[in-house]
Protein backbone atom coordinates (compact mmCIF):
# COMPACT_ATOMS: atom_id res chain seq x y z
CA UNK A 1 0.00 0.00 0.00
CA UNK A 2 2.82 2.43 0.84
CA UNK A 3 4.42 1.74 -2.54
CA UNK A 4 1.29 3.09 -4.25
CA UNK A 5 1.50 6.35 -2.28
CA UNK A 6 5.19 6.73 -3.05
CA UNK A 7 4.57 6.03 -6.74
CA UNK A 8 1.61 8.41 -6.83
CA UNK A 9 3.58 11.14 -5.03
CA UNK A 10 6.50 10.72 -7.43
CA UNK A 11 4.16 10.94 -10.41
CA UNK A 12 2.47 14.10 -9.09
CA UNK A 13 5.88 15.65 -8.41
CA UNK A 14 7.03 14.92 -11.95
CA UNK A 15 3.88 16.46 -13.43
CA UNK A 16 4.28 19.61 -11.32
CA UNK A 17 7.95 19.87 -12.31
CA UNK A 18 7.07 19.43 -16.00
CA UNK A 19 4.39 22.14 -15.80
CA UNK A 20 6.79 24.51 -14.03
CA UNK A 21 9.48 23.96 -16.65
CA UNK A 22 7.04 24.41 -19.54
CA UNK A 23 5.39 27.54 -18.13
CA UNK A 24 6.10 30.62 -20.17
CA UNK A 25 6.67 34.08 -18.82
CA UNK A 26 3.48 36.12 -18.58
CA UNK A 27 3.98 39.25 -20.66
CA UNK A 28 2.41 42.61 -19.79
CA UNK A 29 1.99 45.89 -21.62
CA UNK A 30 3.70 47.94 -18.93
CA UNK A 31 6.75 45.68 -18.58
CA UNK A 32 7.21 44.14 -22.02
CA UNK A 33 5.21 45.88 -24.76
CA UNK A 34 5.48 49.55 -23.75
CA UNK A 35 9.26 49.64 -24.35
CA UNK A 36 8.68 48.38 -27.91
CA UNK A 37 5.87 50.88 -28.47
CA UNK A 38 7.95 53.72 -27.09
CA UNK A 39 10.93 52.85 -29.28
CA UNK A 40 9.13 52.01 -32.53
CA UNK A 41 5.68 53.63 -32.52
CA UNK A 42 5.84 56.73 -30.36
CA UNK A 43 7.38 59.00 -32.99
CA UNK A 44 4.21 58.81 -35.16
CA UNK A 45 1.53 57.86 -32.62
CA UNK A 46 2.53 60.02 -29.66
CA UNK A 47 -0.76 61.88 -29.71
CA UNK A 48 -2.85 58.78 -30.39
CA UNK A 49 -2.96 55.41 -28.69
CA UNK A 50 0.74 54.69 -28.27
CA UNK A 51 1.04 56.11 -24.78
CA UNK A 52 -2.31 54.90 -23.43
CA UNK A 53 -3.12 51.22 -22.95
CA UNK A 54 -6.87 51.77 -22.54
CA UNK A 55 -7.16 53.84 -25.74
CA UNK A 56 -5.11 51.29 -27.65
CA UNK A 57 -7.31 48.43 -26.43
CA UNK A 58 -10.47 50.30 -27.47
CA UNK A 59 -9.17 51.24 -30.95
CA UNK A 60 -10.62 49.67 -34.09
CA UNK A 61 -9.28 49.95 -37.61
CA UNK A 62 -10.80 52.50 -39.96
CA UNK A 63 -9.18 51.38 -43.24
CA UNK A 64 -11.18 49.62 -45.95
CA UNK A 65 -9.20 46.38 -45.69
CA UNK A 66 -9.75 46.02 -41.94
CA UNK A 67 -12.77 48.20 -41.13
CA UNK A 68 -14.02 47.65 -37.58
CA UNK A 69 -11.38 45.08 -36.60
CA UNK A 70 -9.83 45.77 -33.17
CA UNK A 71 -6.25 46.95 -33.01
CA UNK A 72 -5.67 44.37 -30.27
CA UNK A 73 -8.09 41.47 -29.87
CA UNK A 74 -7.05 39.85 -26.55
CA UNK A 75 -6.29 36.14 -26.83
CA UNK A 76 -6.58 36.27 -30.64
CA UNK A 77 -3.54 37.71 -32.39
CA UNK A 78 -4.74 36.51 -35.80
CA UNK A 79 -7.63 38.97 -35.63
CA UNK A 80 -5.61 41.89 -34.25
CA UNK A 81 -4.90 44.70 -36.70
CA UNK A 82 -1.64 45.53 -34.94
CA UNK A 83 -0.23 42.16 -36.10
CA UNK A 84 -1.57 42.71 -39.63
CA UNK A 85 0.13 46.13 -39.68
CA UNK A 86 3.44 44.69 -38.54
CA UNK A 87 3.28 42.24 -41.46
CA UNK A 88 1.84 44.78 -43.93
CA UNK A 89 -1.06 42.57 -44.97
CA UNK A 90 -4.35 41.07 -43.82
CA UNK A 91 -4.66 37.32 -43.22
CA UNK A 92 -6.37 37.00 -46.62
CA UNK A 93 -3.36 38.65 -48.31
CA UNK A 94 -4.81 42.14 -48.70
CA UNK A 95 -2.32 45.00 -48.57
CA UNK A 96 -2.08 47.26 -45.51
CA UNK A 97 0.49 49.96 -44.84
CA UNK A 98 3.24 48.27 -42.88
CA UNK A 99 4.07 49.70 -39.49
CA UNK A 100 6.32 51.13 -38.34
CA UNK A 101 6.61 53.27 -41.45
CA UNK A 102 9.66 55.31 -40.47
CA UNK A 103 11.70 52.46 -39.04
CA UNK A 104 12.93 49.12 -40.35
CA UNK A 105 10.36 46.31 -40.40
CA UNK A 106 10.04 44.33 -37.19
CA UNK A 107 11.89 41.03 -37.09
CA UNK A 108 9.63 37.99 -36.93
CA UNK A 109 10.91 37.35 -33.38
CA UNK A 110 9.59 40.72 -32.18
CA UNK A 111 6.24 40.18 -33.94
CA UNK A 112 5.95 36.76 -32.30
CA UNK A 113 6.72 38.37 -28.93
CA UNK A 114 3.80 40.79 -29.40
CA UNK A 115 1.61 37.91 -30.62
CA UNK A 116 2.43 36.00 -27.43
CA UNK A 117 1.38 38.99 -25.32
CA UNK A 118 -1.94 39.15 -27.20
CA UNK A 119 -2.49 35.38 -26.96
CA UNK A 120 -1.89 35.58 -23.19
CA UNK A 121 -4.75 38.06 -22.92
CA UNK A 122 -3.01 41.40 -23.66
CA UNK A 123 -2.65 42.23 -19.97
CA UNK A 124 -1.71 45.74 -18.90
CA UNK A 125 0.00 44.57 -15.74
CA UNK A 126 0.00 41.70 -13.31
CA UNK A 127 -1.80 42.69 -10.18
CA UNK A 128 -2.56 40.57 -7.20
CA UNK A 129 -4.60 41.94 -4.38
CA UNK A 130 -5.44 40.31 -1.10
CA UNK A 131 -8.55 41.77 0.46
CA UNK A 132 -8.66 39.51 3.46
CA UNK A 133 -6.15 37.17 5.01
CA UNK A 134 -7.65 34.04 6.53
CA UNK A 135 -5.62 32.24 9.19
CA UNK A 136 -4.66 28.66 8.35
CA UNK A 137 -6.42 27.35 11.47
CA UNK A 138 -9.70 28.83 10.23
CA UNK A 139 -9.25 27.30 6.77
CA UNK A 140 -8.59 23.86 8.29
CA UNK A 141 -11.65 24.14 10.52
CA UNK A 142 -13.83 25.10 7.54
CA UNK A 143 -12.87 22.00 5.51
CA UNK A 144 -12.81 19.31 8.16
Amino acid sequence: MKKRYVLFGTLVGMVVLFIALEAEELLTYNDNIWPIVEESCFSCHEKNWAHDYETMMAAVSETDNSLGVPLVNPANSDSSVIIWRLHGETPSGGYLNRMPRLAPAFEEEKINFIKTWIEQGALKEISVSVDEITPWSEIKRKYR
